[in-house]
């Protein structure tokens, strides 16, 4: 019994779906989908200012020291909620780097995972 082409075209198509969507290589895909479609925004400099009165936020650091957010009520922190199960998240790491690499000694970053340490320290 011969196949025919729309049957291996659907056989391939399948394969593919499979693939991306029950393997690391998907969550790569996905992440690679991500960066391309992501745009960065763009910064408006005469926004409204506002201070928050309140800083009790404590966390945890990789090396489990309590990091209470009162610390930097007097600088700017940039808070960025991820995870490393998250295409989106893991996409945008480059640019949270790079922001980083060019503010880090005026600005402080805060990323905060509710994932295993071990995970975390792979990004």
């Amino acid at each position: 019994m011969k196949l025919k082409k729309e049957q291996i075209s659907n056989i391939i198509w399948i394969v593919a779906i499979l693939v991306l969507l029950f393997t690391p290589i998907g969550f790569h895909a996905k992440v690679w989908v991500n960066r391309i479609i992501s745009f960065t925004p763009n910064v408006i400099a005469n926004e409204a200012q506002q201070k928050l009165e309140d800083y009790q936020f404590i966390l945890e650091d990789m090396d489990g020291n309590a990091i209470n957010f009162d610390n930097f009520s007097d600088e700017v922190l940039v808070v960025n909620f991820w995870a490393t199960w998250c295409p989106p998240c893991v996409a945008e790491m480059p640019e949270m780097a790079a922001l980083h690499n060019a503010y880090g000694d005026t600005v402080r970053f805060a990323f905060i995972a509710n994932d295993k340490p071990e995970k975390v320290k792979r990004y």
